[in-house]
């Protein structure tokens, strides 16, 4: 069998230990990192990570490029959704380069708290990584039309 995958998943105050362990029992080297890590830091510690799983911490271009295995970036349920300009646009935008990465999947950003509701994002943050490790499209559960150009490696509900 190859290498052990990679994950990093930032924002390690954020407890999600269903997530975690789920990750830990399919073998995965799960490295955890703290909120408000800080860019250079942060793309160090995802050069080889085969996924990125964050929550508040921006996953911001350099660090995208310098993740040299990188398949996917999974926010805690979903994907990237939270930017350092606002709207997201297919152009004229700092990052409308990432629509066109191979690597990079957009998904829609959802706020709010409960034990339940952080169940729920755990077991589909789960989800979305097999989809991606597998080589499978991840499923975005949006009609949000910033998300509808993306040209491959996503499905729509």
């Amino acid at each position: 069998m190859g290498n052990k995958l990679k994950i990093v998943r930032t924002d390690q105050e954020l407890e999600c230990p269903f997530l975690d362990q789920a990750l830990r029992d399919m073998g995965v080297d799960l490295v955890l990192l703290p909120d408000g890590i800080d860019e250079s830091e942060l793309a160090r510690q995802t050069r080889d990570a085969d996924l990125i799983l964050m929550c508040y911490t921006p996953i911001t271009a350099p660090v995208i490029e310098n993740a040299v295995k990188l398949r996917g970036i999974v926010k805690y349920g979903v994907g990237i959704d939270v930017y350092s300009e606002e709207p997201l646009s297919l152009s004229n935008h700092a990052l409308s380069e990432l629509y066109a990465m191979d690597n990079v999947i957009l998904l829609p950003h959802l706020t709010f708290y409960t034990a339940e509701a952080m169940y729920r994002l755990e077991q589909e943050t789960l989800q979305r990584c097999n989809e991606i490790l597998e080589g499978r499209p991840a499923l975005v559960k949006s009609s949000d039309p910033r998300l509808q150009g993306q040209p491959q490696g996503v499905i729509y509900a």
